[in-house]
């Protein structure tokens, strides 16, 4: 998801739909999608190139982490990529390999300069929207969420 589509937080306490529809206010629909690990790497760069401008861009990920080195150039700021395993071990990113992954539609239909996700394969619009989804974590969660830094985006230190 973009950074950009996550409009607001949410203060501790009871989580409400209307919070949620604030947090989440466009209805875009879930989408998944096969692409391949050259095109992650790609939407991640697309994330990430206007990271200074604080643009609506950036990557917001789950199912993976990456870490990135903003004095590199654009084009190849993007320095390592692992997927999540079930045991939850990691796996580095295979560029070659395809990946079945869940977006936004906006980002499926290239928004945010996200194109690369125009050219996937097997697209499928769930039809569910993203707040419904987090309405639906909220309630699996027994309506007790708990965020937690995971480390899934670390930018590389300067040398």
């Amino acid at each position: 998801m973009n950074g950009g589509g996550i409009r607001a937080s949410i203060e501790e306490g009871p989580i409400t739909l209307g919070q949620i529809k604030t947090v989440l206010p466009f209805d875009n629909s879930l989408t998944i999608l096969d692409v391949t690990g050259e095109q992650i790497i790609q939407a991640l760069e697309n994330g990430i190139s206007k990271a200074e401008a604080q643009e609506g861009a950036f990557p917001q990920i789950a199912g993976m982490r990456f870490v990135w080195n903003k004095a590199a150039k654009p084009g190849n700021r993007i320095v390592r990529v692992e997927t999540k395993n079930q045991d939850g071990s990691y796996t580095v990113l295979d560029p070659a390999k395809t990946y079945r992954m869940a977006t936004v539609k906006f980002l499926s239909d290239g928004g945010d300069g996200y194109t690369m996700f125009t050219e996937a394969k097997n697209k499928e619009d769930l039809y569910i929207a993203d707040y419904d989804a987090f309405v639906d974590y909220v309630k699996a969660h027994g309506g007790t969420v708990i965020p937690k830094v995971e480390g899934r985006i670390l930018e590389q230190s300067a040398k």
